[in-house]
């Protein structure tokens, strides 16, 4: 599943669940083309589907090559969710429906971790 398509299916599974009623909405995102091809793509036109509005998109500049080196800016992105009115600001997205089950990670003998379902 693309990532575009799973970031589509976010809204419709929190929606089910009442979780964005009433609620004003923010997004924060890495400063990568995968993650705004997924939000403006995805996420966005999922949550306007179901008749979401997006009050602020906060991105977090990250150093070059990777997000996972540490992005910068959490709190000028939270601020600017803040600022907008959305509720609750968090810091990690909900993990993406799946349609089968995720590996559970485990050690083997050699100290390395493998992946067993």
């Amino acid at each position: 599943m693309s990532r575009q398509r799973e970031y589509r299916a976010w809204p419709k599974v929190l929606d089910e669940q009442g979780l964005l009623d009433g609620k004003t909405i923010g997004i924060v995102r890495v400063d990568s083309t995968e993650q705004q091809e997924a939000v403006e793509e995805g996420l966005v036109p999922g949550l306007e589907a179901l008749g979401h509005e997006v009050a602020a998109i906060s991105v977090l500049p990250c150093p070059e090559g990777s997000a996972a080196a540490g992005c910068e800016q959490h709190d000028v992105a939270i601020q600017r969710l803040q600022d907008a009115g959305v509720d609750s600001p968090r810091s990690r997205s909900p993990a993406p429906p799946r349609s089968r089950p995720r590996p559970t990670s485990a050690s083997s003998p050699n100290g390395r971790r493998s992946a067993t379902t």
